[in-house]
């Protein structure tokens, strides 16, 4: 399971060279876990029974810099 950022330039599929659908991906605007989002990570965790979770974030996130 990947929680990434909503303006991620890079499709996290491809970085980790895996098919489109392979990964459960969460995409956010500046990786704010809110009770929805939760809600899905739950859902990964306890029904998907994924192994790992990965926060992927970057430099220059546009939407960090409109919350700051």
């Amino acid at each position: 399971m990947m929680i990434t950022c909503s303006d991620l330039g890079v499709c996290p599929e491809i970085n980790f060279d895996q098919g489109i659908g392979d990964i459960f991906v969460i995409r956010i605007a500046g990786n704010v876990v809110e009770p929805v989002v939760l809600g899905s990570i739950e859902y990964g965790v306890e029904h998907l029974h994924t192994p790992i979770l990965v926060v992927l974030g970057h430099q220059s996130c546009g939407a960090v810099t409109a919350t700051v």
